[in-house]
C-alpha cells in the first residue's frame, strides 16, 4: 500500500468492512488524519470536521483516488494528504463532505 494504487486496491476489494484489509485501510488513512490534525503537510494546514469518522475519512480518501487517477502512482501518504488539503481547507469549510452529500452530522471545524 506504498502507492495512491495500492491503498485503492486495499479499500475497493474489500466488501466486509470488518475484514483486515479494510481495517488496514482505515487505520493507515485514520493515522495521516491525526498526523495532520497537529502538523500541517507541505505547510498547509488541513481542518477536520471535530466529528469526522474514521469511515468518512476513507471516504473521502477513496474519493479522491478515483477521482485523481493521474496521482495514484504517486505515495498513498501524499494521496490521502492531498485528499485531506482538498476537502478541509483551512478556512474551516466541510468541502467536500459538504458537496457530496457526506457530512450528515458532521459540523466544520475552525482552524485559527
Amino acid at each position: 500500500m506504498t502507492t495512491g494504487t495500492g491503498l485503492l486496491e486495499t479499500r475497493s476489494n474489500v466488501e466486509n468492512k470488518a475484514s483486515f484489509r479494510s481495517g488496514v485501510c482505515t487505520g493507515y488513512v485514520g493515522a495521516i488524519a491525526d498526523m495532520m490534525s497537529n502538523y500541517p503537510y507541505a505547510g498547509l494546514q488541513a481542518c477536520f470536521p471535530v466529528d469526522a469518522t474514521r469511515d468518512q475519512l476513507v471516504q473521502v480518501s477513496i474519493k479522491f483516488l478515483r477521482e485523481h487517477p493521474g496521482v495514484l502512482h504517486l505515495s498513498a501518504y501524499n494521496n490521502v494528504a492531498s485528499a485531506f488539503l482538498v476537502a478541509f481547507p483551512a478556512d474551516g469549510e466541510a468541502g467536500i463532505l459538504k458537496d457530496k452529500g457526506l457530512s450528515r452530522g458532521v459540523s466544520a471545524a475552525r482552524c485559527g
